[in-house]
């Protein structure tokens, strides 16, 4: 199996779990409202599957960056409050760490907190 292809299985199967779902061990309570925990899985499902292209087509850092701007970004037209944006940096993180990528350079924290530490 080449790298390319494990990476993809990985986020595959991140792409096939329950997302935003109540986790205790990250002291996460969930979102209770079906309609917008299946309209935030689609987005996220979307974003990986961006993912999953360049990974397939080649891309470097950068264009790794730009994706997780592109994919939190498609979350600020919801009222979301701390605990949502938090659960969704960490799947970026999940994705970051899959596609071995160091850095979003700062676009998590950007997006979490209006600013970089």
């Amino acid at each position: 199996m080449s790298k390319k292809e494990d990476l993809i299985i990985k986020l595959l199967e991140l792409k096939s779990g329950c997302k935003f779902e109540r986790n205790e061990s990250l002291f996460y309570s969930g979102i209770s409202d079906n309609a917008l925990k299946m309209h935030l899985n689609k987005l996220l499902n979307n974003s990986i599957d961006d993912f999953i292209f360049k990974i397939k087509n080649g891309a470097d850092k950068i264009e790794f960056q730009k994706l997780i701007e592109k994919g939190v970004n498609q979350f600020n037209s919801f009222n979301l409050d701390t605990e949502e944006r938090e659960r969704i940096c960490l799947y970026y993180e999940e994705i970051m760490d899959i596609i071995k990528l160091e850095s979003s350079d700062g676009i998590l924290n950007k997006w979490m907190y209006g600013f970089d530490f």
